[in-house]
């Protein structure tokens, strides 16, 4: 009987030795695939940026070149500078905005990576994370639609309608007042991506025997 348990404990030991290692090799793969598909996402990111750059350069010199033609019609040579100096400010606010607004999302997609291992880690422990994956999945397309939003924004030039020297003032409030609705709209798209991770970090908390994955500083970092 003696034997038989010590045979039987072995068998066991053996058989955790081998989940465990299942285990380990399972989180190595995942942590392989998410370092390339990392490299592969900024290397797109940062060709992406060189692109929209020259194209927003591009368009802001077409834009300030047509302004300069409607300006001819305003006959006070100071209006004429504060409006090309107003024109400028507001391009620049808009590509530092837009830019630290990506970058919030370069950092969402790292959280995301996080979420993911821990996920693939219960899973392969034999927890049922069907429920975790898709709230993931969910976030994933959340930050996908917050990506389009901020780069159509970045892409954005601000012309002024200029008509004539007595609306100057008013279309200038108009210029600012949309780049603000838009921003607010760029920024709005981005929380909505932050929650969706939050909701897939409390989705994989509260699924049961997924404990070891939890998601402590996944959680964290999607809440600053």
């Amino acid at each position: 009987v003696m034997e038989k348990r010590e045979e039987m404990r072995g068998k066991i030991q053996e058989k955790r030795e081998e989940v465990r290692e299942k285990i380990q090799e399972k989180r190595a793969e995942v942590r392989e695939k998410i370092k390339d598909e990392r490299k592969e996402f900024r290397e797109g990111v940062a060709a992406e940026r060189v692109a929209t750059k020259e194209k927003l350069q591009a368009d802001r010199v077409a834009a300030k070149a047509a302004l300069q033609e409607k300006l001819k019609a305003v006959k006070d040579e100071r209006k004429k500078q504060a409006v090309l100096r107003i024109e400028t400010q507001v391009g620049e606010l808009n590509s530092r905005l837009t830019a630290k607004l990506s970058d919030a999302l370069v950092q969402l997609d790292a959280v995301a990576a996080r979420i993911k291992t821990r996920i693939d880690s219960a899973a392969a422990r034999g927890v049922d994370v069907a429920a975790a994956n898709n709230a993931h999945a969910a976030a994933l397309g959340k930050i996908a639609e917050a990506r389009t939003v901020v780069a159509a924004q970045a892409a954005k030039t601000y012309t002024l309608a200029v008509e004539s020297e007595a609306t100057l003032k008013a279309k200038v409030g108009e210029a600012r007042q949309m780049l603000r609705a838009d921003l607010d709209n760029a920024h709005e798209s981005v929380k909505a991506a932050r929650a969706g991770l939050r909701a897939a970090a409390t989705t994989l908390a509260q699924t049961p025997g997924a404990k070891e994955a939890g998601p402590s500083t996944a959680s964290s970092t999607v809440t600053q």
